[in-house]
């Protein structure tokens, strides 16, 4: 595993031992690493969600009014939920 050294100022430093005091880290680093790895998590989340919206605009205008994509939505997610229940 790598070093890296970082510099806070000294009130993000008191507010790093409060947590780490608090124990819901074991220590700094901990803190720091699950900081990074939500941050991580949330950029591949934000990549997921801008690939949907390009895909979307490029699949162009729909004829459908709203209420057909409404209910074929629904009705995906209603055949989703029946052939889960046939899984369990």
């Amino acid at each position: 595993m790598g070093e890296l050294t970082i510099s806070v100022s000294s009130e993000l430093e008191e507010f790093i031992a409060e947590r780490v005091k608090s124990v819901e880290f074991a220590d700094a680093s901990a803190y720091i690493c699950e900081l990074i790895r939500l941050d991580h998590k949330k950029r591949e989340a934000q990549q997921k969600l801008r690939a949907m919206i390009d895909d979307a605009r490029a699949s162009g205008v729909s004829e459908k009014t709203f209420d057909e994509i409404w209910d074929a939505g629904a009705a995906r997610g209603r055949a989703k939920a029946k052939a889960k229940r046939r899984e369990a």
